[in-house]
């Protein structure tokens, strides 16, 4: 019994070692984990600014673009993340010194 324990031991030792390294080989390859995004960047913007501007209902504008309500929810606290971090570096330092985030 013994043996099949410490087989088991060693097999249960490589599963926790193989995804690590997996994931580590595809951000080599330049892979990413995760799904890729319904929206891209330009789709994003314009249901933001539908949205903000009052021209589609959060609902229309998942209707419109075929993708669930909850994406177009989450798209303007996105934006706002965005638009409130440092655009550079340079930027990202001078808040840093100042004490304060941009």
């Amino acid at each position: 019994m013994q043996m099949v324990g410490s087989y088991v031991e060693c097999e249960r030792v490589l599963i926790r070692e193989r995804p690590p390294v997996g994931l580590v080989a595809a951000r080599a390859r330049g892979r990413i984990g995760g799904h890729r995004p319904k929206l891209g960047p330009q789709q994003q913007a314009a249901i933001v600014d539908m949205v903000h501007a009052g021209r589609q209902s959060q609902a229309d504008a998942a209707r419109l673009f075929r993708v669930h309500p909850a994406t177009v929810s989450r798209l303007p606290a996105a934006h706002r993340q965005q638009a409130a971090e440092p655009r550079s570096a340079a930027d990202a330092a001078q808040a840093c010194t100042h004490g304060r985030r941009l």
